[in-house]
Parts: C-alpha cells; structure tokens; sequence
C-alpha cells in the first residue's frame, strides 16, 4: 500500500516572486499606521508573518513595544488595503518550474500552501498566478504568528480533506526561507529548501535542510531525489 504524503508550498519566493509588491507597502502601512518611514529589508522578514514584520520594523524604527503591538490589530486591514493597490501594477507568474511539478507532484501526494500573507492576500496572489485549484489545503500569517504553528494547521487540514494521516517525514515542506526550514525541522517534517528567495544558498544550507534545490524547474529529478 503507497504510503500517505503531503506537500506544502510556501508562496513568496517559493511559488512566486512577489517582493516588488511587498517593498511598496510596507512602507505605506508603517507610515499610516505608526508615522514612521520604514522599509522591509529593516529587518529578517523570510518565513514571518506579515503582523510580526510590521510590528518588528516600527520597533527597530523607534516605535515602543507596547505600542507597536498595540496596533496589530489593524495591521491586516491595512496591509490588505495597500497591497490590492499595489499588486495592480504588478504581474504576479509562478516561479520557473513550478506549474510542471504541482501537476506531477497532483497524482502523487496531497498539495496544500502555506504562507505569512492574510488569507485574502494569498488567495489573490494564487488566483492571478494561476495557482488556486492545485491545493487542498491552507494556512496563512492571520491564522498564527510562528511557522511552526502554520505548518501544523495546514497538515491538520490537509488530514481532514483528504481523509488520510501523515507521519512527519512524510510531510515535505518547499520553502525558499531559514525560518520555514527551521520550523519544519521543529516539527519532524522533511524540509525542502529552495533558492528562489532573498537568502543564500550557504544560508539556507547552514539550517541543514533535507533536501536543497536551486530552484523548481527540473521536475524529473527533483520527483527522484524525493522519492517519488
């Protein structure tokens, strides 16, 4: 009997290149929201949410503590806000590679997505890139503030839809971040470190992934190093 796996994909950097979009509204929502001229490259943001981003760059750029977390609670609201206009002006198409292994990866395992973005944004960002009906299940940063929790949820859901239990090493994490590799470690998970994002591969490899990929597009080989 062919044992149960699932596939979560992070989306920023993993799935598609979205950082454009990104550097213009961050600083939007730091200077309606705190005052403050702020940029997203103030601090490490690979693998965060986009709550603990916000509230990480007012903190570095003089806002209290206390006080920035006291406006976390409108920081999804108004990120989303920003980023609708933003990704306007951008053309959002997966990765090189990408469209190939999700449909070869579709009759092999269970697919689900992960990501810091809000629901809203993730859904956005998938239907423009044509990306929305290859996954079945879901996690996003306004679901939890570490990886580690959003992994777990969207295995849990994965479970539930397809009726099936997944041990831990048979749950590959695609991440092109340190903090998604470390969080799937945590967790017993198989991590697949990918190097499409903003870190390096030394840096990537340094968390001591499962596996590492420059990048997506070698379907074939990449199905045999992971076994399927």
């Amino acid at each position: 009997m062919e044992k149960a796996r699932l596939a979560l994909f992070d989306i920023d950097g993993t799935l598609v290149d979205l950082f454009a979009v990104h550097e213009k509204a961050f600083p939007r929502v730091l200077m309606e929201l705190y005052g403050v001229k702020g940029s997203l490259y103030d601090v490490d943001f690979s693998g965060d949410t986009i709550g603990n981003v916000v509230v990480r760059i007012a903190e570095k750029r003089g806002i209290g503590k206390q006080a920035a977390e006291a406006k976390r609670q409108l920081i999804h609201a108004a990120f989303g806000k920003v980023f609708r206009e933003a990704i306007k002006e951008a053309e959002i198409k997966p990765l090189p590679g990408i469209k190939p292994l999700l449909e070869a990866l579709a009759g092999k395992c269970v697919l689900g997505v992960i990501s810091g973005n809000t629901r809203e944004m993730a859904e956005i960002i998938l239907s423009n890139a044509g990306l929305a009906d290859h996954f079945s299940a879901s996690a996003f940063g306004d679901e939890g503030r570490k990886r580690e929790d959003l992994l777990e949820l969207a295995e849990s859901r994965a479970e539930k839809a397809a009726g099936k239990r997944f041990q831990p090493r048979d749950v590959l994490v695609f991440d092109d971040s340190i903090r998604g590799i470390k969080a799937a470690k945590k967790l017993g998970f198989a991590a697949v470190a990918v190097g499409t994002g903003p870190e390096s591969e030394r840096q990537l490899k340094e968390a001591q992934p499962d596996y590492y990929f420059n990048n997506l597009k070698a379907t074939a080989k990449i199905l045999r190093v992971l076994g399927f």
